[in-house]
């Protein structure tokens, strides 16, 4: 009788911390506080004598611990689900009741991996393990553990629910998410329409002003960034990085075979967008199919600015401050055998109604992503010597924990 006693106070505390977890939306908090949990858990589980439950306690710990700390390996990730599996199978002592936790830790495990920046993903998950902890609860005389996980699964049900039904936040978000959209798709169009016009001989000038008649005809109503709505650069000049109020556009001439950089910065009704590309103009049209462009560094620099976005799709969580992402995607940046070329060092911004109202992913930025509602990656990066600079801008939002490109 001790036992039960001791092990359903166990249970108990686990059961305050869960319920505390499942109102959480940080999801750097709700796996902290589950680690906590897990504690409890574990110690009531060995008094219980439910030992494949404790194995699972201790490998959901270190679970949770990789995913806090962002680690992304495939090795450690198949380590810990193997290893819940193969130690409950060891330690299990209720038979086919044993074998609860160890499924229970093995559909978590995974959406603990693959879910991360989910907060939906994450609760729907923790109460399908809920459900199967509680038959096992059962199963050893854990009244409290039935009791604390069918409220942590009830309270997590509601938080998401109460999400749902929230509709004028709703529908803020998508008015919002669609003017946004709307002025990036100005800045997307118009590169496409300058992409399929380009021909050599071209001047810039020329070229800034079909990019800037062709915003202004697709609804742009200004252009946010000291009044210039297209910079552009093209051969040794994209290695250069200036401040919007120091540039002005070159009288040179695009080559048959060369390298140019547009940004385009098209605004409506307040509302600002952002985008740049790199182009490789080659025997006279711009290429379309990177892969097959023949100047070797040239295609190096544009399939390198590629790899920079997936990476940061790969890393950036709501929890990450600007400077967090700006110290990674800069190792990573030299990882690549590349230099920052922006004259301030930062690599990119959130999107704001002023100028100075701009958070930069720079050292020195310890806000988090998400106290933004949309900011812009735009390495400006070149190879250590050279005098050709590469650029890659598109501006991101979370969703759902998730980061995603407008």
């Amino acid at each position: 009788m001790t036992d039960i006693i001791v092990g359903n106070v166990c249970s108990l505390c686990a059961m305050v911390s869960d319920s505390i977890s499942g109102t959480r939306k940080k999801n750097s908090q709700i796996l902290g506080i589950q680690i906590l949990s897990q504690v409890f858990y574990g110690v009531g589980s060995v008094v219980l004598k439910g030992y494949s439950g404790t194995v699972q306690n201790v490998v959901t710990i270190l679970r949770n611990l990789a995913a806090m700390k962002g680690i992304k390996s495939r090795w450690i990730e198949w380590t810990l689900i193997v290893l819940g599996v193969v130690l409950g199978i060891a330690f299990n002592n209720r038979g086919l009741l044993g074998w609860l936790p160890i499924a229970a830790n093995l559909e978590y495990s995974i959406a603990v991996f693959y879910f991360k920046k989910s907060e939906k993903g994450l609760k729907i998950a923790f109460i399908l393990n809920m459900l199967i902890f509680t038959v096992f609860s059962f199963a050893i005389s854990n009244y409290v553990g039935i009791l604390s996980n069918t409220v942590a699964a009830v309270t997590t049900l509601v938080s998401l629910l109460r999400k749902k039904k929230d509709p004028q936040k709703s529908s803020a978000e998508e008015a919002g998410e669609a003017a946004h959209r709307a002025v990036q798709k100005i800045a997307k169009d118009a590169m496409a329409y300058v992409e399929e016009t380009i021909r050599p001989g071209m001047s810039l000038a020329e070229v800034r002003r079909l990019a800037e008649e062709k915003m202004i005809a697709l609804g742009a109503d200004s252009f946010w960034y000291w009044d210039v709505g297209a910079f552009v650069f093209a051969g040794e000049e994209t290695g250069l990085s200036l401040s919007g109020r120091e540039y002005r556009t070159s009288d040179r001439r695009i080559g048959n075979d060369d390298l140019m950089t547009i940004d385009l910065s098209p605004q409506k009704a307040g509302v600002w967008g952002d985008y740049a590309r790199t182009l490789i103009v080659e025997n006279g049209r711009a290429a379309n199919d990177i892969s097959s462009v023949k100047n070797a560094e040239w295609r190096n620099g544009l399939l390198t600015e590629r790899k920079l976005h997936q990476r940061l799709l790969e890393i950036a969580v709501p929890d990450m401050t600007f400077e967090e992402l700006y110290e990674e995607m800069n190792r990573y940046i030299r990882e690549c055998g590349f230099v920052n070329l922006d004259h301030h060092g930062n690599l990119g911004h959130s999107l704001a109604s002023e100028r100075d109202g701009r958070v930069f992913i720079e050292t020195g930025s310890r806000e988090k992503l998400s106290s933004v509602g949309y900011f812009t990656f735009e390495p400006h990066i070149g190879l250590p010597g050279s005098p050709f600079g590469y650029k890659r801008e598109d501006v991101y939002f979370f969703e759902d924990g998730r980061l995603k490109e407008l």
